[in-house]
């Protein structure tokens, strides 16, 4: 930056030499190397897409075998759901993490709408979106079969009292509300052990 900056201010036609600064500047680019390996990290939607549904499918098959307990099925379904539907809807973190069940997340005839008031948005914009048409019979099923498993791990549900009503459409395999650092960290978690090395929620946007 320097050098470009002293090529405008005083240029060599004028008399000013600058090729030793441009030879320390060479020298640098050569050996440095890049605090954050981003690059190489990096992979196409559409490949971060097919994680979200192979993660839905094994937890279906599981269904036969004795691959995964009945927990572990709901969550890696859920997991699944919410990678694939932030490659289509990217969210920022919070916003993702608060989606509830009759507010900022409706079900409607045939569709499902995510809408976040003005208040939390980063524009102070009312954000609102159709849930992706090829997610939505995958949404149903996690909503009709994982969701409530995951439900009936709550605190209430093992003191035999019955599982706790959250609205929260993600839900944690305590039965309690995922947080953002938790579906910060199962992210993570999946597509480090997909790809080698994780990739940060906020790298979808």
């Amino acid at each position: 930056l320097l050098y470009c900056v002293m090529r405008v201010l005083a240029p060599q036609s004028k008399g000013f030499d600058w090729d030793w600064l441009r030879f320390g500047m060479m020298r640098l680019r050569a050996t440095a190397t890049p605090s954050r390996e981003k690059i190489t990290r990096l992979k196409s939607a559409r490949d971060i897409y097919a994680l979200g549904r192979k993660l839905m499918a094994e937890a279906d098959a599981a269904e036969y075998t004795t691959d995964m307990t009945l927990i572990e099925r709901a969550v890696s379904y859920r997991d699944g759901l919410m990678i694939a539907l932030l490659i289509h809807r990217p969210w920022r973190r919070g916003n993702f993490a608060s989606l509830s069940i009759g507010t900022t997340f409706v079900m409607l005839d045939g569709t499902a709408v995510l809408a976040i008031a003005p208040a939390n948005s980063k524009t102070k914009r009312r954000i609102e979106s159709e849930f992706p048409d090829d997610l939505y019979a995958p949404l149903c099923r996690y909503l009709k079969i994982y969701r409530p498993i995951l439900m009936t791990q709550s605190v209430n549900a093992q003191r035999n009292t019955g599982p706790k009503s959250i609205e929260a459409l993600w839900v944690s395999r305590d039965g309690t509300k995922l947080h953002e650092e938790s579906i910060k960290g199962a992210i993570e978690r999946r597509t480090r052990h997909a790809f080698g090395k994780h990739i940060p929620q906020h790298w979808f946007r």
